[in-house]
């Protein structure tokens, strides 16, 4: 069964396909100073990496799962959106056994046909629109209606981008060249792609991790990126779209980096430019039309020193903007610093955290191997990075700070300088403040040049080293289902569970496991009979009995326990005989029937009494009346042979319990029973009383005392073990002899062959179990008697 149930699982089951690709993320060792450097750039790259986080793999691999990066690839992809031709609902999955079967293992199978078209860029923002089939239907030239329950969603045309208030995709043909037909129907649906990204961190159906390989100091800057689904085509799209993705947007946000100082001195060159120009030309016109050319050599000097002091305060500045960027960036949780910025601070005690800072990291990428995150070792390297880090980042707030008095000390400097200038004679004060003004801004022009110019060598030198390294692959072979590990792992949990069922049965059972358990329990005992299991396979009429078919397992053994009576019986005694048993259902009235209907094709005498007043039902089984009964008999409201009923088909007498009576205990227990038995069994030569189970009723001792054997029914697995013992010493307390009868032995124990009458009652027994068994219990019972 376990087998089975495998084979059906599998051959049900939807092929999952994996697609796989790899990165090499070069970026991580430049920023790192894993590469090789010079000597001038080491300080630079080591604080670069420092503030990073080391190799930073672990930072890459969580920016390729965001969600920003992986929702725009599934939109993009048009891993959200299903397009299908028709009307009806959405065309059936392949399942295992047709892609096996009927496709050949061929990944064409998914392929899609000449007239497919595909959806992606698709977004949906209205939740009506969300995960729900929409109609396409398209006019002449492509162009295309959304229609939800007949209303309009959106407008577009095939291979243009469209937008609506709810919906936007991009719809193209599968085979370039295609244009449906106008009055095509299309149905499309489209899953919001943020629940399609929580779905796949949910169940692992996509995955990034770091190659095997590499060491502690120097470890893998490989990553590889796997997608698990159920189309091969759409799983390799989705990969190598993410892969693209991922390296566009890391050089877009490195090039915005690098750019930073870049545009704010272009900025200001601009500005100077305008400025230097505008002072130019007012010098020039203001000696030409005022005569003064030259001013004097104390004037020239201050002139020449305000300048100077106007280019440290600009270097100043400078160096003043750079530090907040840095300090703007190391807030943020992921720093991503430019090194152009970096290399503009020149701080020996900078240089010498950085050089702390890399060797610690090197320790804690050496730990990581052996050691998890929760280790001593690891928790106390770890805490002094982050101290180390944040003295990096106090030093660079204090660079700012100092810069900042800088320039206004500058300020100041300059500030008394112009009032010097202010003494001088009018004339020449005026020569002298343009003079200055064209010096200043010359050379604050000259200096920021040569900064825009370091900046663009930064800026131009900023190309992305990460690279596709292996492009997305779907593998031919499915990773799901495994058939040949779960039909092993389904025949061994069926072998587990019939195991178990059996070992459970037998060692939780209460009732009696075998034959022999039973025999090595009470051997002395007398076995009348051992039956198989009974099936009813003949039909019965509105419920009444049926003999069992006499050619049949069951039947013959009912002749057999027919046969023991017989041989068991003394001259003219024995003829009252009570059938009990220990628990309802063991089959006690059921072998009461068939043994009288027995003895009546045998010619006996049979009266068959139905002594179960609680619960009477002979009645029913033979068609007759249920009043008058024995209770009316015991009760004095009829006579013992106005109650008895022929059963005219089976060639014997009924006498049925009649009406339920309210004090069923004390009738069994009064002496009329035994007067009732005393008047009809002259009659008869045999009497069976079918009684109620003891010890569940205490009507079964009551009247064993008027009976001469009593006949015990025990059922193989089904009577209880406690219940057959105190069935067993309150029938014997009197010590009357109790004969056995074996009921519901299976196949183990010799039955089910159906051999039928093919034999004849004059042959030599053959040498199956089953008659063995019936020949040993005839002989024990004739050397008894």
């Amino acid at each position: 069964a376990g087998a089975a149930l495998a084979v059906l699982t599998v051959l049900l089951a939807r092929p999952v396909f994996r697609a796989n690709g790899s990165l090499y993320l070069g970026d991580v060792s430049k920023k790192s100073g894993l590469g090789g450097e010079s000597e001038q750039g080491i300080g630079v790259s080591m604080l670069f990496g420092g503030l990073l986080g080391g190799s930073g793999i672990e930072t890459q691999i969580e920016i390729l799962k965001s969600r920003d990066l992986v929702v725009s690839t599934i939109e993009v992809s048009g891993l959200n959106a299903r397009v299908w031709r028709g009307a009806d609902g959405e065309p059936p999955s392949i399942r295992y056994w047709r892609w096996r079967l009927l496709d050949g293992k061929r990944l064409s199978a998914w392929a899609p046909g000449p007239q497919a078209l595909a959806a992606r860029n698709a977004a949906v923002t209205d939740p009506a629109l969300a995960d729900v089939p929409l109609t396409i239907r398209f006019a002449a030239g492509g162009a295309y209606r959304v229609l939800r329950d007949g209303r309009t969603a959106l407008d577009g045309r095939l291979g243009e981008p469209a937008a609506g208030p709810g919906l936007r995709l991009l719809l193209t043909a599968a085979h370039p060249g295609f244009v449906p037909a106008p009055g095509a129907e299309y149905r499309l649906r489209v899953v919001r792609a943020v629940h399609l990204y929580r779905e796949l961190l949910k169940g692992g159906g996509f995955g990034v991790s770091t190659t095997t390989g590499g060491g502690s100091t120097q470890p893998t800057l490989v990553v590889s990126l796997s997608y698990k689904g159920f189309d091969p085509y759409r799983a390799q799209r989705f990969l190598a779209d993410l892969m693209r993705g991922y390296l566009a947007q890391n050089l877009r946000w490195s090039t915005e980096q690098a750019g930073t100082a870049y545009h704010y001195l272009d900025g200001q060159l601009h500005k100077m430019r305008d400025a230097l120009e505008h002072a130019d030309r007012r010098l020039a016109d203001y000696k030409k039309t005022s005569g003064v050319i030259a001013v004097s050599a104390d004037a020239k000097a201050m002139i020449g020193q305000l300048a100077e002091y106007q280019t440290q305060r600009g270097a100043a500045e400078l160096r003043l903007y750079n530090l907040r960027q840095i300090a703007r960036s190391l807030d943020e949780r992921h720093p991503n610093i430019d090194p152009y910025l970096l290399s503009t601070v020149d701080d020996g005690v900078l240089d010498k955290l950085s050089g702390t800072l890399a060797a610690a990291q090197t320790e804690l990428a050496a730990l990581a191997p052996r050691e998890t995150r929760h280790a001593p070792q690891v928790i106390q390297v770890r805490a002094r990075i982050a101290r180390i880090r944040a003295s990096i980042r106090a030093l660079i707030h204090n660079q700012k700070a100092l810069a900042g008095h800088q320039v206004a000390a500058l300020d100041r400097l300059i500030a008394r300088f112009e009032q010097k200038l202010k003494k001088l004679p009018e004339a020449e004060l005026k020569v002298v403040a343009l003079t200055r003004s064209s010096e200043v801004l010359g050379k604050l022009y000259m200096f920021l040049l040569q900064k825009q110019q370091e900046a663009a060598i930064s800026k131009a030198g900023t190309v992305s080293n990460n690279r596709i390294l292996d492009q997305a692959e779907t593998d031919a072979r499915p990773i799901s289902p495994q058939a040949r590990t779960r039909l092993t792992l389904g025949l061994f949990f069926g072998l587990f569970l019939g195991v178990s069922w059996t070992l459970g049965r037998t060692l939780f059972s209460p009732g009696f496991r075998s034959e022999d358990e039973l025999r090595r329990a009470y051997p002395a005992l007398d076995w009348y009979a051992l039956l198989p299991h009974f099936r009813h396979g003949r039909k019965r009429a509105a419920g009444l009995f049926c003999p069992a078919d006499p050619r049949s397992d069951f039947g013959e053994a009912i002749r057999t326990l027919r046969g023991n009576l017989y041989l068991s019986q003394r001259a003219g005694r024995d003829h009252l005989w009570m059938i009990t048993s220990a628990a309802p259902g063991d089959g006690k009235s059921t072998i009461t029937r068939e043994l009288a209907a027995a003895l009546a094709q045998d010619g006996k005498r049979v009266l068959v009494i139905d002594a179960d007043l609680r619960k009477p039902q002979a009645h029913e089984h033979f068609g007759v009346a249920q009043a008058p009964g024995l209770s009316d008999v015991l009760a004095g409201r009829a006579a013992a042979r106005e109650a008895v009923r022929p059963v005219e088909r089976l060639g014997f007498d009924l006498l049925p319990g009649g009406p339920v009576p309210p004090n069923p205990a004390e009738l069994i227990g009064s002496p009329a029973l035994g007067q009732v038995l005393s008047e009809l069994g002259g009659d008869y030569e045999f009497v069976l009383l079918d009684t109620p189970p003891y010890p569940r009723v205490g009507d079964a001792p009551l009247v064993a005392r008027h009976v001469e054997r009593i006949l015990s029914v025990v059922r193989i697995a089904r009577t209880p073990r406690g219940a057959f013992a105190a069935h067993l010493r309150g029938l014997a307390a009197d010590g009357r002899s109790i004969g056995l009868v074996v009921n519901d032995l299976g196949a183990q124990n010799g039955y089910g062959y159906g051999y039928g009458y093919g034999y004849g009652y004059g042959s030599e027994p053959t040498g199956s179990p089953w008659r063995r068994r019936l020949e040993r219990l005839k002989r024990a019972m004739e050397r008894r008697r």
